[in-house]
C-alpha cells in the first residue's frame, strides 16, 4: 500500500511546494516546469505501478493523481498565467523612463500624465470612506 501513497506524496509536495514558494517566498514563476515534471513524474509511476497489479486500490491512487496533476497544470497555465500584456509591459521596462500612463480625468476621459507640457503632475490615491 506505501508504494502506492509514495507517488501521490510525489504529486503533493510539488503542488505545495509551488503555492509555498509563491505565497510564502514571493518566488512567481511564468510557467513552474520543474513542479510540473516532479507531478508528471508521480503519474507515470502510479500508472505503471497500477499496470502491474489489477486491484482497485492502485487505480483509486492513480485517478487522484491524475486529476490533481491535471488541476494543477491546468490551473498554472490557464488559469493563473500571466497575461501577455503584462509580460511584454515588464520585458520593456527602462528603469528611471517616462511612461506615457493614461488615466481617467474628473469627466471620465483618458488623459496622459504628460500632457499639454506639463512639468509635474498630482496623483491623489484616496483609500476610501473610513
Amino acid at each position: 500500500m506505501l508504494k502506492h501513497l509514495l507517488p501521490v506524496a510525489l504529486i503533493m509536495l510539488a503542488i505545495i511546494s509551488y503555492f509555498v514558494l509563491a505565497l510564502v517566498f514571493g518566488i512567481y514563476q511564468a510557467v513552474p516546469w520543474p513542479h510540473i515534471l516532479v507531478a508528471s513524474f508521480g503519474c507515470i509511476w502510479l500508472v505503471r505501478t497500477a499496470m502491474q497489479e489489477k486491484r482497485l486500490p492502485p487505480w483509486l491512487a492513480t485517478a487522484t493523481g491524475v486529476a490533481f496533476t491535471s488541476l494543477f497544470v491546468w490551473y498554472t497555465l490557464f488559469y493563473s498565467a500571466y497575461e501577455p500584456r503584462a509580460m511584454k509591459v515588464a520585458e520593456h521596462q527602462v528603469v528611471g523612463a517616462l511612461a506615457d500612463l493614461r488615466l481617467p480625468n474628473q469627466d471620465g476621459e483618458p488623459t496622459s500624465l504628460f500632457a499639454d507640457g506639463q512639468r509635474a503632475t498630482l496623483l491623489v490615491f484616496y483609500r476610501g470612506y473610513w
